[in-house]
């Protein structure tokens, strides 16, 4: 009785091992696509300033001549203390400002109590350093409606090849692992074709915003002293997808 029982299960076990044994399909001509990132981080080299003038008065003319009096003398100040800023006006408009007495039907347009005038200027700069000095001296006349930092073009394109290379090593070792989970060897892929598509990640930029400000007017007696801020720079992190399709032997 025992051989008997033996014998079965000797039987039963022959099956099971065959069929597992079986699994394990034919990959020969099998077309993959992988895919990898390459990702590179480099400190933020550039700054991007925001400033911004308002002025208002019963006049429009009078609000308008304050207003590119105060403009010229920005610019100027901006230009002694950062010679290599690359400066932009934009956003120039003269807008009524009217009574907040609600309209009654049948009447006139409400009445014009005054002019707003308004004015922009983006300024872009590598000088890092003196960066808290220029923004300091320029909120003696300007609101700062922002600042955010980012890499200039030289310093993207001599990452590129570093991302390039990362990917690349990132793919190849992919490939590495599928055809090793696959049961091949990575000598028996050929790569048939490779495509690449760059970007930069705008999460790992760092920026501050400051909010909208009345531009702080001041007297020809009354002159304003800010102390400087200090700003991290941060940095940003340039990616690279790659993917390619693999052929195996």
């Amino acid at each position: 009785m025992p051989n008997r029982l033996s014998n079965i299960v000797f039987s039963l076990l022959i099956p099971t091992s065959v069929a597992c044994a079986q699994t394990q399909p034919s990959t020969a001509g099998t077309v993959i696509t992988v895919s990898a990132t390459g990702e590179v981080k480099h400190a933020n080299d550039q700054a991007h300033l925001m400033l911004r003038l308002d002025e208002q008065d019963k006049d429009r003319s009078t609000a308008v001549s304050r207003l590119n009096q105060k403009m010229k003398q920005g610019i100027a100040l901006v230009k002694r203390d950062d010679a290599t800023a690359v400066l932009t006006t934009r956003g120039y408009s003269t807008t009524p400002i009217y009574s907040d007495e609600p309209q009654k039907p049948g009447a006139k347009l409400r009445q014009i109590l005054g002019w707003r005038v308004s004015q922009s200027l983006d300024v872009v700069t590598t000088n890092l350093t003196g960066l808290p000095a220029t923004v300091a001296d320029a909120q003696t006349l300007f609101a700062l409606q922002g600042l955010s930092f980012s890499l200039t073009e030289p310093a993207v394109r001599k990452l590129d090849e570093e991302r390039i290379k990362t990917a690349w090593r990132n793919l190849v070792a992919r490939i590495a692992a599928v055809t090793l989970a696959m049961g091949r060897s990575s000598a028996d892929a050929t790569v048939e074709l490779v495509e690449l598509d760059s970007s930069a990640n705008p999460s790992m930029q760092q920026k501050m915003a400051m909010p909208m400000a009345m531009s702080m007017r001041q007297s020809s007696n009354d002159a304003m002293s800010i102390d400087a801020p200090d700003f991290e720079p941060g940095e940003t992190a340039l990616s690279l997808n790659i993917s390619g399709k693999v052929r195996l032997k």
